[in-house]
Parts: structure tokens; sequence; C-alpha cells
């Protein structure tokens, strides 16, 4: 989820839900980005983090919406973007 997600739930966020969000911090963003997106499956302990859920949530609605002109990659594949998919697809970026 984006900042502004952050800075609205945090401040009221008890603390074993900051400890879960603590634990999807320690992760390298790479691999986070890949099993928000769908590209790999998340490791056990976050497929059963509630905070993990939750942006995994957030993101996907997010993703049907840009997915609109069908640019996503299936899920299990790389999410590989060329250098000029901003001009191929306006308003997908």
């Amino acid at each position: 989820a984006g900042t502004r997600t952050a800075q609205d739930h945090l401040p009221g966020m008890p603390a074993e839900e900051l400890t879960q969000y603590a634990v999807l911090l320690d992760e390298e963003v790479p691999d986070v980005f890949k099993w928000l997106t769908g590209q790999e499956e998340p490791p056990e302990h976050l497929a059963s983090n509630a905070v993990y859920r939750r942006v995994k949530k957030y993101v996907d609605a997010r993703v049907e919406v840009v997915d609109e002109a069908g640019t996503r990659t299936a899920g299990g594949k790389d999410w590989l973007r060329g250098w000029n998919d901003h001009n191929k697809y306006p308003g997908n970026q």
C-alpha cells in the first residue's frame, strides 16, 4: 500500500498488527512486489499475516483498475515492462 495508507492506518494499529507490519517491512522489496502482484506465492509466514493480506487486497483492487487495457502478465510469470510501455498504453504507467 502507499504511504498515504500507512499514514492513515499505522497510528491506530494494535501492537500485534504493528508487529505483523514490521515482519512485512523486513522482507526484500523485489520479493514483496512479486508476492503482491501475484508473480509468486508469498511464504506461509506472510500468507497468514493479516496485515500482508490487507495490503494484498489493496494492491489487487488497484491492479484490476490499471489492467483494463489487458497489460498485466499472468500469475507465475515475470512482470516485465518495456521502456516505451507508456506510449503503448497511455494512462497505464
